[in-house]
C-alpha cells in the first residue's frame, strides 16, 4: 500500500491506497473523494525528482510514480488533480467547483495533512495509514537490523582476517628463526668438526715427530755403541 496525497485548487485530500492499483481505479478513487460530477475528466499530474510536472494517465506511468517514492518513508505520493472543461461538462464542474470553495470559506480548517474520506470510511483510512506507516517503520527497523548486522559480520571477518594475517607472520617469523637457527647449528658443528680434525692432526704430527726422534736417537745409540766397541 501507499498514501497518496491529491490537491485541488485549494483542497488536498491524502488517503491510502491499497497495491496493486491501476490508473482507472486510482482516477475512480479520486473522483470519489473529491466528489467529482460523473461528467467530470482531468489529469492527475506529480512533481518528478528533477522539479519536471509529469502527466499519468497508464497504468506503466502510475507504476513509475509509485517506484520513485517507494523508498519514502512511509512511501507517499503527491499530485495534482487538472479537470478538463470540455463542453457540457463545463456547468457541472463549475458548480461543483464553487461548492468545494463554499466549503472551505464555511471554517474548514483541514490541513494537508488530514485525512478525508467519504462514506463513513474515515476510520478504515485511518486505520489502514496507521497500518502502511506501521509496516515501514518495521521494514526501516528491519533494514536498520539487517545492516547493523552485515557491518557486524564485515567487522568479525576484518578481524578474523587480521589475525589469521598475524598468525601467518608469526609462523614465517618462527620458520625464518628455525632456519636461521639451523644454520647457526650446523655452522657451529662443521667449526667443531674441523677443530677436532685439526687437533688429530696435530695429535698425530706429534706423534710422528716423537717416533722420528726416538728411532733418530736409537741410531745414533748403536752408532755410539759400535764406535765404543771397536775402540
Amino acid at each position: 500500500m501507499f498514501i497518496t496525497k491529491v490537491t485541488f485548487q485549494e483542497t488536498t485530500r491524502r488517503f491510502v491506497v491499497n497495491e496493486p492499483c491501476t490508473y482507472s481505479e486510482l482516477w475512480d478513487l479520486v473522483a470519489k473523494r473529491f466528489e467529482l460530477p460523473e461528467t467530470a475528466t482531468g489529469t492527475l499530474r506529480y512533481t518528478d525528482p528533477d522539479g519536471d510536472l509529469i502527466s499519468l494517465s497508464t497504468d506503466g506511468e502510475l507504476q513509475e510514480a509509485l517506484q520513485l517514492v517507494s523508498n519514502a518513508d512511509p512511501p507517499l505520493l503527491r499530485m495534482q488533480l487538472a479537470l478538463d472543461q470540455k463542453e457540457g461538462a463545463t456547468a457541472a464542474a463549475s458548480t461543483w467547483c464553487g461548492a468545494l470553495s463554499d466549503d472551505k470559506s464555511k471554517g474548514d480548517d483541514e490541513s494537508e495533512d488530514s485525512v478525508v474520506v467519504v462514506d463513513g470510511e474515515e476510520e478504515e483510512a485511518g486505520a489502514e495509514e496507521a497500518a502502511a506507516a506501521a509496516a515501514a517503520a518495521k521494514e526501516a527497523e528491519e533494514k536498520a537490523q539487517a545492516l547493523a548486522a552485515e557491518q557486524q559480520a564485515l567487522e568479525a571477518a576484518a578481524q578474523a582476517e587480521e589475525e589469521k594475517k598475524r598468525k601467518e607472520e608469526e609462523e614465517e617469523a618462527n620458520r625464518l628463526a628455525a632456519i636461521e637457527l639451523a644454520k647457526q647449528l650446523e655452522e657451529e658443528e662443521k667449526q667443531r668438526v674441523e677443530a677436532e680434525a685439526a687437533k688429530r692432526m696435530a695429535e698425530e704430527e706429534e706423534k710422528r715427530r716423537k717416533a722420528e726422534e726416538e728411532e733418530k736417537n736409537r741410531l745414533a745409540a748403536i752408532e755410539l755403541a759400535k764406535q765404543l766397541e771397536e775402540e
